[in-house]
């Protein structure tokens, strides 16, 4: 029995030492991006009390990837000296409270699938007062990442600005994280409750109060959430989930991820009013002209003002966006500048929020503005729409988004030299420079497999499918399929109005199935009947010549069914 006891001591020390050295958590999140095939950087990011004897300092932290795998975490931001190497020390806030940790791993996933990524720690910063016993409550966060086969890389929301805010009794609080997608998913926004251990919403935790009348809420689109008014003071912890959606290629919508951020506002009393922005207007600009935008702030007391600016021109690849700003006393201006690239064209907007902090001696408060640019291609040039049979041949110049550089090095003046001279030597265009000049491999039309999810994969591009002016093989066991999509390839050539040569070596189709699949037997369609590998040769190769020669610009297929079933003449 003595042994039994001794180790029941030592398990209840051991509980105690681990509630004693609690870090103390005040707010957090988790981010991750994606690196190639399956594998993600994943990143946790938390805000913990330090100054205090009592207060463990988290050198590392326990990641769940949501496979059911799990990794211990190094601390990864910081100097080093407190951790043992190679984990870092964190990094001190202004103000010498507040630690900012970061820790960052790699993880490769088995596959496509759904995936919850969380980590709770022991515990929370005591005195919370929407949080019951806040300093025996677990702290958790999650983020959620849906792998898909078709849809893409997916990276989560990059989040601008800090979940650490301060607050005033009787004044507005805002809090934007200043979100963007790097993938152009839309984001969306919704309050949830504090959750404790294994995710579980914590009882007894409640919004903050808002007096009569009052308000407590986010901006579904913006993602500025508003609490008007703090009614006591003290620490506050709010949570949002920031939302990504996904277009498919029927026009819905799907989620990709979500982040839940866990923020924390320490609310006190001040004669301070929140300074205001002059609301900046949505934008629409052609790719490759410059967006100039003045933002403007003013503050009620005066105060100096501080403007920042966040959001997807700023994560863009080169160019991206400029904010230039001098803090100054009220009224302020900053200059939003972005000069845009074809690189830059989507359908999905481009947020932009802009940040005003006043500087108060006791209270520092802000406002936030958001505002979306929308990059369009520049429009055709020399459009014409000629009508042949049952269809319409449409031909344009095209026009470049892309301006000179006006600090372009000499090696951009001596690569187009190096052009202009291999193409005179050549005598025939043989170099080309792919951001002003149509690429010779550039795919005029694309030829639709008669599977959207097919077409995707193969293109890599929505309303893609198979390239013209290409071999392509269709591979694969017998018996799968390979000629049934052969013949919706065939369907789809006809209906673009072009012509189907149809080389059928296994002597394999039938009239009724060509039929049955939406192919014209009667018009544009031409069956050859050989089992020579150098009569299909010579077959292609005279299509093809005839073809060029032809005066109508329509696409032609040779379907070729099928090469193993073809044999030499010798052989015959």
């Amino acid at each position: 029995m003595r042994p039994l006891k001794f180790i029941v001591i030592i398990l209840t020390l051991f509980v105690f030492v681990k509630q004693a050295k609690a870090t103390h958590n005040r707010a957090g999140e988790i981010t991750y991006k994606w690196l190639f095939g399956y594998t993600y950087q994943i990143k946790i990011t938390t805000y913990t009390n330090i100054g205090s004897s009592g207060l463990a300092d988290r050198c590392e932290d326990t990641l769940h990837f949501g496979d059911g795998s799990t990794a211990v975490v190094l601390r990864s931001n910081g100097g080093s000296g407190l951790c043992s190497f190679p984990a870092k020390d964190g990094v001190s806030l202004p103000g010498g409270t507040i630690k900012l940790n970061e820790y960052v791993t790699n993880h490769t996933y088995s596959g496509p699938g759904n995936y919850l990524i969380w980590m709770e720690d022991p515990n929370r910063n005591a005195g919370v007062i929407n949080l019951p016993n806040s300093v025996n409550q677990v702290f958790y966060i999650e983020s959620y990442l849906v792998i898909s086969t078709f849809s893409g890389a997916n990276n989560s929301p990059v989040l601008s600005f800090p979940p650490i805010d301060k607050g005033c009794v009787g004044h507005c609080f805002y809090h934007n994280p200043g979100a963007y997608d790097i993938d152009g998913d839309s984001l969306s926004y919704e309050l949830t409750n504090c959750r404790g251990s294994g995710g579980t919403p914590i009882v007894g935790y409640t919004y903050p109060t808002t007096g009569v009348a009052g308000i407590y809420s986010i901006d579904p689109i913006s993602g500025t959430l508003t609490w008007c008014v703090p009614q006591l003071q003290g620490e506050y912890n709010l949570a949002l989930i920031i939302k990504e959606w996904r277009k498919t290629l029927d026009g819905n919508r799907v989620l990709v991820g979500y982040v839940l951020r866990d923020l924390q506002v320490d609310v006190g009393t001040c004669n301070n009013n929140n300074p205001v922005i002059t609301p900046p207007t949505d934008t629409c600009v052609l790719a490759g002209s410059v967006l100039t935008k003045i933002i403007r702030a003013t503050d009620p007391d005066g105060d100096f003002l501080t403007l920042s600016a966040n959001g997807g021109p700023f994560g863009v690849s080169s160019p991206i966006a400029t904010f230039a700003s001098s803090p100054g006393f009220s009224p302020v201006s900053g200059i939003f500048n972005w000069s845009t690239v074809c690189a830059h064209i989507r359908k999905a907007p481009y947020p932009v929020t802009v940040k005003a902090i006043d500087s108060d001696p006791n209270i520092n408060l802000v406002d936030f503005k958001t505002f979306n640019i929308t990059v369009v291609a520049p429009p055709p040039l020399s459009l014409t729409a000629v009508p042949i049979g049952s269809y319409i041949s449409l031909k344009w110049r095209k026009q470049m988004a892309k301006q000179k550089n006006q600090n372009e090095s000499p090696a951009d003046d001596f690569t187009s030299e190096l052009i202009s001279s291999l193409n005179k030597d050549h005598g025939s265009r043989i170099a080309y420079n792919l951001a002003v000049d149509t690429s010779p491999t550039h795919v005029k039309r694309w030829i639709s497999s008669g599977s959207k999810q097919l077409d995707l994969i193969v293109s890599n591009r929505a309303n893609g499918g198979l390239p013209e002016g290409r071999i392509v093989e269709i591979f694969g066991p017998p018996s799968i399929g390979k000629s049934h999509i052969a013949t919706q390839i065939a369907r789809s050539t006809q209906t673009l109005g072009g012509i189907v040569v149809y080389i059928d070596t296994e002597n394999g189709t039938s009239v009724e199935n060509l039929a049955a699949l939406g192919v014209d037997v009667s018009k544009r369609f031409v069956y050859v009947d050989t089992h020579c590998t150098e009569e299909v040769l010579d077959i292609a190769e005279k299509t093809i010549l005839k073809a060029k020669g032809m005066a109508k610009d329509v696409p032609i297929t040779i379907i070729w069914d099928s090469v193993a079933a073809s044999s030499p003449k010798a052989e015959l």
